[in-house]
Parts: structure tokens; C-alpha cells; sequence
């Protein structure tokens, strides 16, 4: 397998997970806030989770860049 194709099925994934964190906190603050304003609490509260979860998989990826 060409060094390309190697890198390209190790970072592929990456973007579709930030789609799914993406679209799902999106969906998820959408059905629980109020009606006729929005809620900063409400989207700290269900954006950093999200945040942190990517950073941790993105963190995960490259782990053999970041620690060799």
C-alpha cells in the first residue's frame, strides 16, 4: 500500500466522526431548548462533551506523531 493510501485510511475517519458530533449536538440542543430563544448554558453544556470527546479520538489517531 502506497504511503497516500495508508494516510488516507488512518485520517478518513476524522471527518466522519466531527459530522456525527456535529449533527447529533445539533439534533440534541435542538430538541431540548427552549422554544422562542436560545440557551448558552444548554450549549456549553452539551458542546464541550462533544469538544472533548473529539479531541480524545483525535488525540487517539495520531498518537504516534504526538508521542514518537
Amino acid at each position: 500500500m502506497s504511503p497516500v493510501g495508508a494516510w488516507w485510511l488512518r485520517v478518513a475517519d476524522l471527518p466522519l466522526i466531527l459530522v456525527g458530533a456535529i449533527y447529533g449536538g445539533t439534533s440534541l440542543y435542538m430538541s431540548v431548548k427552549p422554544r422562542d430563544k436560545d440557551s448558552r448554558p444548554l450549549f456549553m453544556i452539551i458542546g464541550v462533551p462533544l469538544v472533548i470527546i473529539f479531541s480524545t479520538l483525535l488525540m487517539m489517531n495520531f498518537w504516534p506523531l504526538f508521542g514518537g
